[in-house]
């Protein structure tokens, strides 16, 4: 009888050693496998704006500088507006001459510049990258029909060569003048688009005249 209950107990001894065995081993498994398992990829990077616009068959927005000179302000309210229109960045182009603040003087020293074809020092250089913009705005007053020299500085000094020009000046009767024609000399690799003249004296209640020349560019 002893000898029997020792058997049993021998074999109820050698099936607990074979559970413990197997149960070590899938816990085992279970730690590797889980080692195993392939790091979480990070999210992809969100694409550029014109990446995604292309993606959607969208155009991407349109990135335009407004360039002015303006000696009486009416210029730079012209400016003004179409920079807030259009979302735009602005750089006044300021002559190291100075032209006074009579109208009179103003217009002797112009027309003296003019005639010597002379190119007066920028008061400020231009910090920004001209190859950031798609559009360039040009603005200035009209003065012995055509820009005032300064205006030729800053067109030599920073090429536009590729981008859309687009001209718009104030005037008191002699609209554009010959600029036009001085302003394809001076960017012949730009696209110069339709310009807008304005009188002086109504520049800056000028709004919806200037808003409907933004349209009809439809440049977005």
């Amino acid at each position: 009888m002893k000898k029997l209950l020792t058997i049993v107990l021998a074999v109820i001894a050698l099936f607990t050693l074979v559970a413990c065995a197997g149960q070590s081993q899938t816990q085992n498994a279970a730690s590797d496998n889980k080692a195993a398992e392939p790091a979480p990829q990070a999210a992809p990077a969100e694409n550029p704006p014109a990446e995604k616009a292309a993606e959607s068959g969208k155009k991407a927005p349109v990135k335009a500088l407004v360039v002015y000179f303006s000696w009486s302000g009416n210029t730079e309210s012209v400016a003004k507006h179409i920079a807030g229109a259009v979302g735009a960045d602005t750089f006044q182009v300021k002559a190291a001459t100075d032209y006074g603040k009579d109208y009179d003087e103003c217009v002797k020293i112009a027309k003296d510049e003019k005639e010597k074809d002379f190119r007066p020092a920028l008061a400020e250089p231009y910090k920004g990258n001209i190859g950031d913009y798609d559009v360039i705005f040009v603005g200035y007053p009209c003065w012995w029909g055509t820009m005032p020299m300064a205006m030729f500085t800053f067109l030599e000094q920073y090429p536009v060569e590729g981008k859309k020009v687009v001209p718009f000046t104030t005037h008191e009767g002699s609209s554009f003048g010959s600029s036009l024609h001085d302003l394809k000399k001076l960017c012949p690799k730009a696209e110069i688009l339709e310009g807008l003249s304005l009188r002086g004296t109504k520049a800056k209640d000028s709004g919806e005249e200037i808003d409907k020349w933004l349209k009809d560019l439809n440049l977005q």
